[in-house]
């Protein structure tokens, strides 16, 4: 027991023996130590007793104490290390440990048992069994070196006992004192051997593990340093613990300048909050290969693939993260112009598909390799029906050889050529076009096929030509509003304003054959170029008739009669015909369908009511009108009008009406009648309060002196 409390005492002791000072302290503590108790009261117990003198006290004690000292040597270093014995699995090794113990056993039979025919010799032989002691503890270590001890001192003791061997001296103690020396050398030197052995090796091999550590280390550090990728080590708090030459290269950095800084302070502002949630899936444990954006010291940015490793602790916390990064910017910025190419062709693509205009792609020979849906739309030709044909199928027949000749030697020359032609559509029908013709050419320069983009200018075409006709029309109306007559006695004046380029409203005033003065006011139905037309008929008519008689009525019945015949069905004429005798103070008319007329006073009280006595022009063949005569009187106004002035609405849908008009009149009575004539128009103009004008507006002023 106390050799058991005196082995505790060794800090780490180890039953295996593989330690030099576990070995001593079996020996001294619980060989030595322990055994010396257990002889002193054992010793003392017999010399208390009748059994044993206290005159032989030492020699008792000596005698206990080496025979326990003995057991503790031999038995326990072999109960301590028979797992050891046990494990041994492998044939070989099995062959081995056979073989000395066998060695040993013949060994110790050869020196001890002199029935085998070898004679006792000096207790020194005793000692040739050292080597098999040797070989089991360098072979097996201290299982090996207990197992050999313990065969030795097996037979040693059996033949001593029998009184064989080298120890067989004079006397029993002698005898036992000699053995049990002997087995004292034995194992101790076989234990302590084998534990040298043991701390030995394990030192050797702690060493070259050492040396093969720092060698793997020194290799590793080359692989590291020399590497292409960048190595980034992270501990918990994502702050750099370690990264390699290459890594501070691609971020611009020294090694030492980055060390001890947080990750992110190499991401871009606006990664961060994505840089976040990464960081923090992988505290999760999740590994993962991944694309991300750094920033160099510049503030440039830096594309880069990373393949990171998560780290733990030996108690399985997260430690970190090893990462490689690859630089992948020229990978990004070619992706990136390789998607932005793809995008702009798709996008050409989709123009090409969704213009208006029609587009043709050609190769060098003309032969048609693509057209778009415009150019289906347009022409009534499908994809089908052109591709591998040449355009010749749109020719109209209008140019001539020398017009294509020249479209040719412009495009096989380089250059691009633009014209406005004539083609032919599927149906037949011609088709104005403006047309671009470009060559395309391949890397070397040579020219490879020709796109032609057609844009359809019919209805352009006739806008323009539309409003050629409109203003030389307006230009002739303008001429016929722009007549003036002097009559002594009289101010004649008139304005009109057109709701369209030209207007059907007609007003006009000249001198009779008999020196009377013709005023007439008209407005076509509908305005715009027809009407024009027909007002400028309408005044042709009047004129001509009023050359071979004089009588309004007369002078409207004529052309009513005329127009019926010139009109379609949906096209009339209203008219005022005034024929003023300036000398004898009066006046007739005639009204077909118009908006009254008035005679007013110099008071400005109207005088008279001109009212229309029959249907509009060019409705009835059949129809005579009659002509009413008013006097005349100094100082009355004549004013003739249009429905257009009358008829003007502002947005509340209130009409300018006659009564304003005739106010108006009683306002400016002092102004002359041209003056009021276009005063009268821009009012009612004025009333609308910018409505848009949807008929013309015509006023004639007549004023007496």
């Amino acid at each position: 027991m106390a050799g058991v409390w005196l082995l505790r005492r060794i800090p780490g002791f180890q039953p295996s023996l593989t330690r030099l000072r576990d070995v001593l302290g079996l020996i001294f503590f619980a060989a030595f130590g322990g055994t010396a108790i257990s002889a002193t009261l054992g010793s003392i117990v017999l010399s208390l007793t009748p059994v044993n003198a206290w005159s032989t006290f030492g020699m008792a004690w000596r005698v206990w104490w080496l025979g326990d000292a003995m057991g503790v040597l031999i038995v326990t270093p072999l109960l301590l290390t028979f797992a050891d014995l046990m494990s041994i699995r492998q044939p070989r090794q099995l062959l081995k440990l056979a073989a000395i113990l066998l060695c040993t056993v013949i060994s110790c039979l050869l020196i001890f048992d002199r029935r085998l025919g070898f004679p006792a010799g000096e207790a020194v032989f005793g000692f040739a069994v050292f080597p098999f002691l040797v070989w089991g503890a360098t072979r097996f270590e201290a299982a090996g070196a207990a197992a050999v001890s313990f065969l030795i001192s097996a037979v040693a003791v059996w033949e001593t006992a029998h009184g064989s061997g080298p120890f067989v001296k004079s006397g029993a103690l002698q005898n036992v004192t000699l053995l049990q020396s002997f087995l004292a050398v034995i194992s101790m030197s076989g234990m302590t051997l084998a534990a040298v052995i043991t701390e030995r090796a394990r030192l050797i091999r702690k060493e070259t593990a050492r040396e093969a550590l720092a060698q793997s280390e020194k290799h590793y550090r080359g692989i590291v340093e020399t590497a292409n990728e960048g190595i980034w080590q992270l501990d918990a708090e994502f702050i750099t613990r370690f990264v390699n030459r290459r890594m501070g290269e691609l971020l611009g950095y020294t090694v030492d300048e980055m060390v001890g800084k947080p990750l992110l302070d190499f991401i871009f502002e606006e990664d961060a909050a994505q840089k976040m949630l990464d960081l923090e899936r992988r505290r999760t444990g999740v590994t993962e290969q991944l694309e991300s954006r750094y920033r160099k010291k510049d503030g440039s940015e830096l594309w880069t693939r990373i393949a990171a490793t998560l780290t733990f602790n030996d108690d399985g916390r997260f430690s970190g993260s090893l990462a490689m990064v690859s630089d992948m910017t020229d990978q990004k910025r070619t992706e990136t112009e390789r998607q932005s190419a793809l995008e702009t062709v798709m996008l050409l693509s989709s123009a090409m598909e969704q213009t208006a205009d029609s587009v043709v792609i050609t190769d060098k020979g003309g032969l048609i390799q693509y057209v778009n849906p415009a150019f289906e739309a347009t022409t009534g030709y499908t994809r089908e029906d052109v591709l591998g044909k040449t355009p010749r199928i749109l020719k109209s027949g209008i140019h001539d050889g020398g017009f294509y000749k020249s479209l040719w030697d412009s495009i096989l020359e380089g250059r691009p050529f633009r014209e406005t032609l004539v083609n032919r559509k599927k149906t037949g029908e011609l088709y104005w076009a403006e047309q671009t013709i470009t060559p395309m050419r391949d890397q070397t320069g040579n020219i490879t096929h020709f796109v032609s983009v057609l844009k359809d200018v019919t209805q352009l075409r006739k806008k323009q030509e539309q409003e050629v006709q409109l203003r030389l029309a307006r230009e002739v109306q303008q001429r016929f509003y722009a007549t003036a007559i002097s009559v002594s006695g009289f101010d004649i004046g008139g304005a009109a304003y057109p709701a369209a380029e030209t207007g059907g409203d007609y007003f006009d005033f000249f001198t009779m054959p008999d020196g009377c003065v013709c005023v007439c006011i008209g407005d076509v139905s509908g305005h715009g170029f027809d009407s024009a037309l027909v007002m400028a008929l309408t005044r042709a008519y009047v004129r001509s008739f009023a050359a071979g008689g004089s009588d309004p009525g007369e002078i409207l019945t004529k052309v009513s009669r005329m127009l019926v015949a010139d009109l379609s069905n949906e096209r009339f004429v209203t008219l005022l015909c005034v024929r003023v005798h300036p000398y004898e103070g009066w006046l007739a008319y005639a009204s077909a369908g118009h908006v009254p007329g008035f005679l007013v006073n110099g008071s400005g009280e109207v005088a008279a009511v001109m009212r229309s006595i029959g249907p509009p022009l060019g409705l009835f063949g059949d129809v005579e009108f009659v002509s009413t005569v008013l006097p005349l009187k100094p100082h009355q106004l004549l004013l003739l009008l249009t429905d257009g002035v009358t008829e003007t609405t502002a947005s509340d849908d209130v009409e300018f009406g006659p009564d304003r008009v005739l106010d108006y009149v009683r306002a400016h009575r002092q102004d002359s009648a041209s003056q009021i004539a276009e005063g009268i128009c821009q009012a009612a103009r004025l009333f609308a309060r910018g409505e848009r004008q949807s008929d013309d507006l015509t006023s004639v002023i007549v004023k007496v002196d």
